[in-house]
């Protein structure tokens, strides 16, 4: 699920999008991917490659402070 008013529902992301990659790096695993959000500077733009409907696409989120 996409939380309402976050930064993944700001960005194209959708509901049962895959994430392969994180600002250009592998994401193993969902602990794998919320240590890399963590670590990414707030307002940073990041490149997150998912696969989504048989295609690879890549969306642009913004990183803020988590509420």
């Amino acid at each position: 699920s996409i939380s309402e008013n976050s930064p993944a529902s700001r960005s194209e992301l959708q509901v049962g999008d895959v994430i392969l990659e994180f600002d250009n790096h592998r994401v193993n695993d969902d602990a794998h991917l919320v240590t890399a959000v963590s670590i990414t500077e707030i307002n940073t733009s990041v490149p997150v490659k998912v696969f989504r409907q048989g295609d690879i696409k890549t969306v642009f989120v913004t990183i803020e402070e988590r509420h």
